[in-house]
């Protein structure tokens, strides 16, 4: 109150020059220690630098609630949790130290308007926001402060990389397709495809020009396999197992769950599932042991009935039991001592 008055009495009430010290005292002492900011001024002289920023002021300049303007500054440290009793007009921080995040605020706007912002479906959004393509300048998911906020100027930079060698698309272009379809067509995710993308891997990249965003561009999916589609190295599918033993499919299944064949499960190379694969090592390992009595018996020209009885006769027993694998396995050094 008696800052005020004096203010005033200086101001406007005494011209006298030999107050001049005493106001410089006080303009400097107003601009370091007030939100006192450009268009306003001191003693007559105008403000051209803002020092300090409250809450209130920066609200009025940016176009923010206040309420929420304190919950991110806190978050971001621009305002310290001592202050945060205060009242709005008393609550400073560093302008300056401020000036961007502020920006950032006054563009700001959570993950699903972000996803809108991008013309990015659902949950694509959130894919990458989580793979970190996009990143919000203030973090939720707190008890002070419930969404994320992220920048429309941030956004607008992941759109200018993702798009920045995309050309338009024409007519001769019509297998290329947005990167959600791409995904499911190369059996990978679509943040696989964007960090390709991204990397500079993939030649062909196209836009839509009627489209807007992350679903404007148009990618070749036979482009995209080669990277996110693995080999098998030297595995193979139960399938293929069973075409190599020239059995069935229960045959297969029974010596992997009764550890005749040893197994393991990898991840699909073609579509990134979980299946269940023999090495060809092992496999190798158990034809150069075992052969069934189908296989032995084509491949002698023997009837397998009469092959069968004639192993009987020899007391030649099956090395599983027939009943526990589904078919009868023989120890193939045998069946060639026999001249078979």
């Amino acid at each position: 109150m008696v800052f005020g008055r004096l203010y005033e009495w200086l101001a406007h009430e005494s011209e006298d020059d030999a107050y001049h010290p005493l106001r410089n005292i006080i303009q400097h002492h107003v601009i370091e220690t007030m939100p006192i900011g450009p268009g306003e001024d001191i003693f007559g002289q105008e403000i051209t630098v803002r020092r300090l920023h409250s809450i209130r002021s920066a609200s009025l300049e940016i176009g923010a609630h206040p309420k929420r303007l304190r919950k991110l500054l806190h978050a971001a440290g621009h305002v310290k949790s001592q202050s945060m009793a205060l009242s709005d007009e008393r609550v400073m921080f560093d302008a300056l130290e401020a000036q961007d995040f502020l920006a950032r605020v006054s563009e700001a706007m959570n993950l699903r308007k972000a996803g809108e912002y991008l013309n990015a479906p659902r949950p694509h959004e959130r894919l990458l926001a989580d793979a970190g393509f996009i990143q919000p300048f203030v973090r939720g998911g707190t008890g002070l402060l419930r969404d994320f906020a992220f920048a429309k100027r941030d956004l607008d930079a992941f759109l200018g990389r993702l798009l920045e060698k995309a050309t338009d698309a024409g007519i001769s272009d019509g297998a290329l397709v947005p990167i959600p379809v791409a995904a499911k067509r190369a059996c990978c995710s679509a943040m696989e495809i964007v960090r390709l993308i991204l990397d500079r891997k993939l030649a062909c990249i196209r836009r839509r020009a009627d489209v807007a965003g992350y679903l404007s561009v148009l990618v070749d999916p036979e482009e995209v396999k080669p990277y996110v589609q693995g080999r098998a190295n030297g595995s193979l599918s139960l399938r293929e197992v069973e075409q190599r033993l020239r059995t069935k499919t229960q045959v297969v299944k029974a010596l992997v769950e009764r550890g005749h064949l040893p197994s393991r499960i990898e991840v699909n190379p073609v579509n990134r599932c979980p299946r269940q694969i023999v090495a060809c090592g092992d496999l190798e390992h158990f034809m150069s042991r075992f052969v069934s009595l189908h296989v032995a018996a084509t491949d002698s020209g023997i009837h397998f009935r009469k092959l069968k009885t004639m192993l009987a006769s020899a007391r030649i027993d099956p090395v599983f039991p027939p009943g526990e694998v589904h078919a009868a396995f023989y120890d193939r050094n045998v069946i060639a001592d026999l001249g078979l």
